[in-house]
């Protein structure tokens, strides 16, 4: 497992950041263009078959998939799964604290702002913060999608671009399926890459995930065949 891959980047968080705060003002725009379905047909299908890797059933279904056929690189599980789901939560906590009016949900003639200010402040019930409506920013899909890409590409370093192209994929899904406008993708990709650096990082967190996967069994239930044939 190469640690190194993906180094902490000041220089990248700022461009996704900046990215983030020009889109702004453009996101409404962008998102009445999807919603006309300018998109072409097989590139839409494309873009949302490729959603399963920001999606908890998907990246299971990809860590089962290597649990079973690479028993040298199963020990790093733990840290794979960790770090995406870990970046998912951020995101959704920041959703509840941070409404936005998802654009399938938003009234685009109302001329209104998509944000809805702190959720404590403008809400007449707890039910309403838990609406997901109102859970725009930032896509928990693409905060997941990245930390997954950035943890299993320094797994396996060869395919470490195929796994950012399929998290742009999800980035794109999102914004094109009117989940999510722009300005969210970037925000969490930004909590993705963070995610994916502390976990991959040599501070506490990395530390402790290092001196896991030296252990000789780090994951139970690994059945041999020699043990089926002694029992």
């Amino acid at each position: 497992m190469d640690r190194n891959l993906y180094p902490l980047r000041y220089p990248v968080l700022g461009c996704l950041l900046l990215l983030a705060v020009i889109s702004v003002p453009f996101d409404v725009r962008l998102a009445q263009f999807f919603m006309q379905g300018h998109t072409p047909g097989e590139l839409r299908s494309l873009i949302h078959k490729s959603e399963f890797f920001g999606h908890a059933y998907g990246i299971l279904g990809i860590a089962v998939t290597m649990y079973l056929l690479d028993e040298t690189r199963r020990r790093y599980l733990p840290r794979l799964l960790a770090a995406a789901f870990s970046a998912g939560i951020v995101c959704d906590v920041v959703k509840i604290m941070i409404p936005r009016i998802r654009p399938r949900e938003f009234s685009f003639a109302s001329g209104e702002s998509t944000f809805l200010g702190l959720s404590f402040l403008h809400v007449d019930s707890v039910r309403e913060i838990y609406e997901s409506s109102s859970h725009s920013f930032p896509s928990a899909h693409t905060g997941t999608a990245v930390a997954f890409a950035m943890v299993l590409g320094c797994i396996y370093t060869k395919a470490a671009r195929w796994f950012i192209v399929l998290a742009v994929l999800v980035a794109l899904s999102r914004v094109d399926g009117c989940a999510h406008y722009l300005s969210d993708t970037c925000v969490g990709a930004v909590i993705g890459y963070v995610t994916a650096c502390c976990y991959l990082g040599h501070g506490v967190v990395g530390q402790w995930f290092e001196r896991l996967e030296k252990r000789k069994s780090p994951l139970v239930f690994r059945l041999r065949f020699s043990d089926r044939q002694a029992a």
